[in-house]
């Protein structure tokens, strides 16, 4: 799995330097005006070339079967159609609110509060233990529940993933390297709980940047 990943991350780095990123993004092909079948399909491919980069590392590599990854991925992969279609609507809400689209910094804004205030919650950490107690097996059921588990720790990180996109290079691998540290069992509390308040540091940031004008850190 470790080409993978590697195949992943070189795929990631390419569309992000090239510019297919931006084609491949959520925002560009909901406005596209192409058929729901063919942005859904569009966007699948990005997201699941995202996925494996930044999600099968957090898997422990002894536990790392094709079955389990793919139990893994299909959960994952749920979780992403869901925020397209939740994104579906906040373009739906900018495009109608002329407030909205004179103030879209509120949206990046609450998106690190969330995703911040999540990482230091109780229900954080619960996912977060239930994680990193591990599979009892390799099969493709105890991926579907490992990749549950990890929606449940890690949705709020990919969620600021899902709306960076793919040529935000460098903040998936930065969250990357947040998921992986929060897998190491005697700091596990600790790192969410910083990586946390960086998302908090960085909606504040934004509210007071507002003062100048629409900042934005994701680009989206």
């Amino acid at each position: 799995m470790l080409a993978v990943v590697a195949l992943a991350w070189a795929s990631l780095g390419f569309a992000s330097l090239s510019g297919l990123g931006a084609w491949l993004g959520h925002g560009h092909l909901i406005k596209s005006g192409l058929p729901a079948s063919v942005v859904i399909l569009s966007f699948l491919v990005g997201w699941l070339v995202m996925l494996m980069a930044m999600m099968l590392p957090t898997i422990p590599r002894g536990r790392l079967s094709l079955a389990f990854a793919v139990g893994f991925l299909w959960i994952w992969t749920g979780f992403g159609l869901a925020a397209l279609l939740f994104d579906v609507g906040i373009h739906w809400s900018v495009d109608h609110s002329s407030w909205l689209r004179l103030h879209v910094w509120v949206i990046q804004t609450g998106l690190f509060a969330a995703a911040g205030a999540y990482q230091v919650s109780s229900v954080k950490r619960f996912f977060l233990q239930r994680c990193l107690a591990g599979a009892a097996s390799i099969r493709m059921r105890e991926g579907w529940m490992a990749g549950a588990l990890s929606v449940g720790c890690c949705w709020a990180l990919m969620l600021t993933a899902f709306a960076a996109g793919m040529t935000q290079f460098g903040w998936m691998v930065g969250l990357t390297l947040a998921m992986i540290a929060e897998r190491e069992p005697r700091r596990a509390r600790y790192i969410a709980s910083l990586v946390g308040i960086v998302l908090l540091a960085l909606a504040a940031g934004l509210c007071v940047a507002s003062q100048w004008g629409s900042p934005t850190l994701l680009g989206t």
